[in-house]
């Protein structure tokens, strides 16, 4: 048996009607790969079910009907399920957070770093993946070069016009 990663591209809401209609309510990014899907599997009690799509119709929130779901009883059961399909189904729109934080991070090169408390801090010469974390090596004003960890938590905002971060680092980290 061939092992297939599954992707979360969303979840069914409540019934609609008494003929098996669900609400579906795909994830923003993969909300095209699921109006145009065949099947998708429904995770039921934690395992991914096949269920062949008989229609998808309406805007906004769309309605969907599987084969076999025939009434509101069958439906009932498929409430608040998780909808998976195949990564290599999901296409392009499969970008996991990591992939996302690299692609920003990585683009921060040559930004200035001003931290909400002591003010500039320095310019952003290169960017590396350490093991726990993303880490920005740090030119400082006075020419020594410091690691400061891209936590989003750490990030208050990202100026990409003036190419400059502004952080609210922890007491003392800019002075090391």
């Amino acid at each position: 048996m061939v092992h297939t990663h599954l992707v979360a591209v969303g979840q069914l809401g409540r019934t609609h009607g008494l003929k098996g209609e669900l609400k579906l309510l795909p994830e923003e990014a993969f909300q095209e790969v699921v109006l145009d899907a065949d099947m998708l599997f429904v995770s039921v009690k934690g395992s991914p079910i096949p269920h062949f799509v008989e229609y998808i119709r309406g805007e906004g929130t769309p309605i969907i009907k599987f084969e076999d779901i025939d009434d509101i009883d069958s439906a009932r059961g498929l409430q608040g399920a998780q909808l998976l399909l195949p990564e290599e189904q999901a296409g392009e729109a499969v970008i996991s957070e990591e992939q996302q934080f690299a692609a920003l991070f990585t683009a921060l090169t040559g930004f200035s770093v001003v931290d909400a408390h002591t003010g500039p801090v320095g310019q952003i010469v290169a960017v590396e993946e350490m093991p726990s974390q993303w880490m920005a090596v740090v030119q400082k004003l006075d020419a020594r070069q410091i690691f400061i960890p891209l936590h989003p938590g750490l990030i208050e905002d990202i100026d990409e016009e003036k190419q400059v971060l502004y952080m609210n680092l922890p007491a003392g980290l800019a002075d090391l």
